[in-house]
């Protein structure tokens, strides 16, 4: 994430932050804040699922224990559904 400066300046299209800041201001920025949080965890959870998704694609291919590949593939269809 941006400084704390950027994010507001950016947030409320200003070049410089003013001394004092309107409610509907505030409001304005901690509801980007909040949204930016929520697609940065978004893109966590996104990469933590595809790289499980990937390690249980690895193992159903490259097991020789049948139970094994058997419930990775499983874990693969449930996601799936």
């Amino acid at each position: 994430m941006k400084n704390a400066t950027g994010f507001i300046a950016d947030a409320l299209q200003l070049d410089s932050l003013p001394d004092s800041f309107t409610q509907e201001q505030v409001l304005s920025v901690v509801a980007q804040a909040l949204q930016h949080s929520v697609d940065a965890r978004s893109d966590v959870d996104e990469n933590r699922i595809t790289a499980l998704r990937q390690a249980l694609r690895d193992i159903e291919l490259t097991t020789k224990d049948a139970i094994v590949a058997l419930t990775a593939k499983r874990a693969l269809v449930a996601d799936d559904e």
